[in-house]
């Protein structure tokens, strides 16, 4: 019997449609897999963003995009445990300040294994008030990133991490500004279990510790000039000082068990 092709065309244009419905939903669950992504434009997204992040497993699988340089609020508290990706985007974000009477904090307090920070610039004054420690813990990986100002904590002051855990990797990071501590002061790290590679340091580390309290101006004004004073006992002074007060201090990591390489 010959085939009526006023019914063949619709018959294949429905299975093409079902075709294409199966395909897609064969795709739905690969689709919802993907990761979300949360893009940061303002300082109170940021803000939002650091709330949510109090739950440790909140971040885990979420991107999270910053479009713009940002200014950051005077109260803006620190990122509590982030576990996904910060896509920095080469913005900058500025006016970060410690939240008093907390210790491990910094942009983030603590990233947390598989956690990324990538393209991304800081610039603040994270001065510890009341002898907090560990201005900011990684486990995961920080890239590309770079910190100026000024960093101040009793210990584990670093301009990129207060401290680089075993699994931590810091790859061409960059600090620039000044850092104080009393113990684990490093320009990148305050101390490194991880991988530190790559990164550059042009930040001043506990330099105050190390200026001469006799310059040579006022060495004209007394008489009989430099050869009239005992620099010895001066020197002295301030070497016992600084080793009772100071320890660990050093360019790239005030104190380091792990790997540092091409720094």
């Amino acid at each position: 019997m010959k085939k009526n092709p006023k019914h063949s065309i619709p018959a294949r244009l429905t299975a093409a449609v079902l075709a294409a419905v199966l395909a897609l939903a064969a795709a739905a669950p690969a689709l919802a897999a993907e990761p979300d992504v949360i893009h940061i434009r303002t300082a109170g997204d940021l803000t939002r963003l650091a709330q949510q992040c109090a739950l440790d497993t909140w971040s885990q699988g979420k991107t999270v995009v910053l479009e713009a340089d940002l200014t950051l609020d005077a109260n803006f508290a620190p990122i509590p445990t982030f576990g996904g990706i910060f896509d920095g985007g080469g913005h900058t974000l500025s006016g970060l300040r410690a939240a008093e009477g907390l210790s491990s904090q910094g942009l983030f307090r603590y990233i947390q294994e598989g956690g990324v920070v990538k393209n991304l610039t800081v610039q603040g004054d994270v001065t510890a008030r009341n002898g907090e420690t560990c201005l900011g813990g990684i486990a995961g990986t920080i890239v590309d990133c770079t910190f100026s100002g000024a960093v101040s904590a009793r210990e584990h002051a670093g301009g990129i991490a207060g401290f680089n855990d075993t699994t931590g990797s810091i790859y061409r990071c960059t600090a620039e500004g000044s850092l104080t501590g009393e113990r684990f002061t490093g320009g990148i790290t305050g101390e490194n279990a991880g991988t530190v590679t790559s990164c550059v340091n042009r930040a001043s580390v506990n330099t105050a510790a190390y200026d001469p309290q006799v310059s040579l101006e006022d060495s004209l004004n007394v008489p009989g000039g430099l050869e009239s004073l005992d620099l010895r006992d001066t020197v002295a002074d301030e070497a016992t000082e600084l080793l009772d007060t100071i320890t660990d201090t050093g360019g790239i990591a005030g104190c380091s068990t792990g790997i540092l390489r091409g720094c």
